[in-house]
Formats: structure tokens, C-alpha cells, sequence
């Protein structure tokens, strides 16, 4: 069926546009949640008259988020949650308790529907959870689950030397592999020079020989030209 976009949709479009999609998509999330209108004769024209309106709501939209971006950026939100001796816990947490430990310790308003759990958290330690401020801007924090805060703090010194490590390793093979390029360069950069050179070394031989063979050519050519000067002295001679 047909819908008109009233915000902007991942991967489906923008304010005030028209797009084909399947009925229960349309009928259980983009109507529900406000995001698009039936494309009836009617609303094409109160969209049409109305989609300037549409994108600078669009686009203030994406600024707030851009905002809260940054206000999330390199935060993590700790959960106390009891759980089993294998770890398992008692429960589950979900976006909307996310939601609300993101208000409470970072002062931050989520809605709960941005928070983006494939599914609820069952197990202590630390997930990394994406945040969909908006169809161009997300960003992810870290949800730190533990039954207390010490044991939090000692997941989060776990994780964070992981992490260090992890990146002092890629960063320790990105060199090595940077160096191994530029030897490679070096090695390419040498054969290109010494092709050239020797290239140049042929092309020189090849010049001399033809300036050799040049001389030798006019040195015939001279010969020539005397011994033809001589002989009608000599046929004179002989008549005599």
C-alpha cells in the first residue's frame, strides 16, 4: 500500500514522500508510531502543501539528536541486578529500565523506543547497547549489569584493559602493516629506478652505435666520393 512519510524513515524516505509498503508494516508501526499517513487523494495535498514544514521539523529533529549524541558520547550507565552464581539473571533488564538509569545518572532524557535491544539483557557484565537518536544519528553507550557496584567497577576495569589492549594490538598491526608497505614501496620504487637506469644505459649504447655506425657510413661515403674524383683523370690518360 501506499503511505506519505510525515518523518524521515531509514532506508525508506523522507518527509512529505510517497512510498510503497507492505500493509502490516504500515498498519502495526508507521501509522501507530505517527510516521506516515494513508495516501489518499487528501492528505498527498496536505502533504504536498505542508512538506517544507515536514523537513525543517526533519532537521531540527536530527540537531536535537546530534546533541544528544554528544551528551552520550563515551558514557556508560551501571544496572544493579541480582543474578545466579552462574551469572544468570534474575530477571532481564530492558530499554525502558535503560531509559530510566540513562535519565537518573546522566541527567539525559531517552525515550525507550531509541534504545535498541535485539533482546531484553539476561546475564551480568557489560553489553554494548545502540541508541537510534534518529534515522541519521545513533550512537552506543555501555550498559554495565552487575549485582553491586564494586563488582561493577571490577567489570569495568576488566573490560576497559580488554579494550586497551585490543587496540594497542590492532594498532601494533596496523604499523606493522604500514611498514610492510612502504618497504614494499621502497622495493617497487627501487626496480622502477633501476629499470629506468637501465634503460637509459641501452638507449645511450644504442645511441653511440648508431653514431658509430654513422661515422663508419661517412667515412665510406668520403672514400667513395675520392676514388669517383679519380677515375676520369685516369680514363683521360688512357685515350691519350
Amino acid at each position: 500500500m501506499q503511505v506519505i512519510l510525515i518523518e524521515r524513515v531509514e532506508k525508506l524516505g523522507v518527509p512529505g514522500e510517497i512510498v510503497e509498503v507492505k500493509r502490516g508494516y504500515a498498519r502495526n508501526w508507521l501509522l501507530p508510531q505517527g510516521k506516515a499517513l494513508i495516501a489518499t487523494k487528501e492528505n498527498k495535498i496536505i502533504a504536498e502543501n505542508e512538506k517544507k514544514q515536514l523537513i525543517a521539523r526533519d532537521n531540527a529533529k536530527k540537531a536535537e539528536a546530534e546533541t544528544v549524541k554528544r551528551a552520550l558520547n563515551d558514557k556508560r550507565v551501571f544496572l544493579m541486578r541480582t543474578a545466579a552464581e552462574s551469572g544468570q539473571l534474575y530477571g532481564s533488564v530492558r530499554d525502558a529500565d535503560i531509559a530510566n538509569e540513562i535519565e537518573k545518572q546522566l541527567k539525559i532524557l531517552v525515550s525507550k523506543k531509541f534504545i535498541i535491544l535485539q533482546q531484553p539483557i539476561r546475564t551480568i557484565g557489560i553489553s554494548d547497547v545502540k541508541i537510534a537518536l534518529h534515522p541519521q544519528v545513533d550512537i552506543r553507550i555501555e550498559v554495565n549489569v552487575a549485582p553491586s557496584q564494586d563488582e561493577a567497577k571490577a567489570q569495568a576495569l576488566k573490560h576497559d584493559n580488554a579494550i586497551a589492549k585490543q587496540k594497542a594490538e590492532q594498532k601494533n598491526k596496523d604499523n606493522k602493516q604500514s611498514e610492510a608497505k612502504q618497504s614494499e614501496t621502497k622495493k617497487s620504487e627501487a626496480k622502477q629506478s633501476e629499470a629506468k637506469q637501465s634503460e637509459a644505459k641501452q638507449s645511450e649504447a644504442k645511441q653511440s652505435e648508431a653514431k658509430q655506425t654513422k661515422s663508419k657510413q661517412s667515412k665510406i661515403e668520403t672514400q667513395e666520393d675520392a676514388l669517383n674524383s679519380e677515375q676520369p683523370e685516369q680514363s683521360s690518360e688512357n685515350e691519350i
